[in-house]
């Protein structure tokens, strides 16, 4: 007997949680509210010491089970008068397509964590063929500190330290339904141009700093991206600016300008070399860091790809098919995710996840309750009937 999900009660749960605000740091309240909503449904969950959200729904054979990745954090609001619906308040709307849900995590990502609630609390029923994990992670958004705990004590451990063999992962970062492969990797790069402070009305333009920087701009507008197959071009988007002069009237000594650089390649002294490239010959020092390092900007780290013939995508491709009607190709994420951490310890990783990712961080995020419900009866068939393939 297949899960049959009830939108309201989707779109009711995922407004709920996005009642709870959850900024990176700050999950707790949130992550005991989804652990007590499983429990009293009869699913095991508890949380771990870095904060993630586990919960277990065991299979009806001994053997490696699926992990269901999310995580708890959401980005910040910013200015509220901006935003067509308050961000906190979990406005359902109707609409012909069904329950609309607005609000901060809405599709990032509230709406899909209550999808694979849902899922866990249907399975009580309907038991997996093999164990079924759901992992809700702490710090996503930030450093990824609660997957990175995670894949430090691999296999993950029950609330009575049995351990979980996991054959797969698949994570549930909004794709519209749409199988991802993958995504790129993540560095943030500070490059700090240098100058001489000075009265600004000497306007002595080799001194400001400002000048060196927008040549730089220039550069990285020009610049030929490299390219990869699947995974498309790489990307340097400039993100935050600081100076260290506070006065209006004096130009800075420096300008730091953070880069988020979107990564096709872990060879770092490729990506060194195409650094001081666009830094060459001006006043501007700047390193790339090395993959997996940690710094206040969070963890830099490659992406990680699978295969377009791999079996994992192959088999949950092929239920996305029969469940929808429509053969759909798989896809690629522009952002990062926690599946990066999985994948690095070689746990075949793929993505699934219902919802827009263009609203994902907008002041319009937005999720819909069947998106939400045919996540949840892909995911349902798939482990009904299926364990993790090996892989290749």
């Amino acid at each position: 007997m297949s899960i049959t999900p009830d939108l309201g009660a989707l779109a009711r749960l995922t407004a709920e949680l996005i009642r709870i605000p959850s900024p990176s740091g700050r999950e707790g309240a949130l992550a005991a509210f989804v652990r007590d909503w499983l429990t009293a449904r009869g699913v095991q969950a508890w949380t771990d010491r870095a904060g993630n959200l586990l919960a277990f729904s065991p299979g009806r054979e001994a053997g490696p089970g699926w992990m269901l990745l999310t995580h708890l954090d959401h980005v910040g609001v910013g200015d509220e008068a901006l935003w067509s619906h308050p961000p906190f308040a979990g406005v359902i709307e109707a609409s012909p397509l069904g329950p609309i849900v607005h609000g901060r995590g809405a599709v990032d990502i509230k709406g899909p964590l209550a999808a694979h609630a849902t899922l866990l609390v249907g399975l009580k029923a309907t038991p997996p063929r093999r164990g079924v994990l759901l992992v809700a992670a702490a710090g996503e958004e930030t450093t990824g500190a609660g997957a990175a705990a995670l894949v430090e004590n691999w296999p993950p451990v029950g609330p009575g330290a049995e351990e979980i063999p996991i054959g797969a992962v698949i994570v549930g970062e909004p794709s519209s339904n749409q199988v991802m492969l993958g995504h790129r990797g993540v560095l943030r790069v500070n490059v700090k141009l240098h100058g001489r402070a000075h009265h600004a009305s000497f306007a002595r333009l080799g001194e400001n700093p400002f000048f060196s920087l927008a040549i730089l701009l220039d550069r990285i507008a020009a610049r030929d991206p490299l390219q990869d197959v699947v995974l498309g071009a790489d990307s340097i988007s400039p993100t935050l600016i600081a100076v260290d002069s506070t006065s209006s009237n004096v130009t800075p000594n420096t300008v730091t300008l953070t880069l988020d650089w979107r990564t096709i390649t872990s060879d770092s002294s490729r990506l060194s070399r195409e650094l001081a490239a666009l830094l060459d010959g001006l006043p501007a020092t700047g390193v790339a860091p090395d993959a997996w390092t940690e710094t206040s900007d969070g963890i830099h780290s490659p992406g990680f790809v699978a295969a377009p013939g791999d079996p994992l995508v192959a088999l949950l491709t092929r239920y996305v098919a029969d469940t929808t009607g429509a053969p759909q190709a798989p896809g690629v994420w522009r952002f990062a995710t926690d599946g990066r951490f999985t994948a690095r310890i070689g746990v075949p990783t793929v993505g699934f996840g219902p919802g827009d990712a263009t609203f994902a961080h907008t002041t319009e995020e937005r999720v819909l309750a069947e998106e939400l419900a045919l996540n949840v009866r892909v995911l349902d068939a798939l482990v009904a009937r299926e364990a993790p393939p090996s892989p290749q």
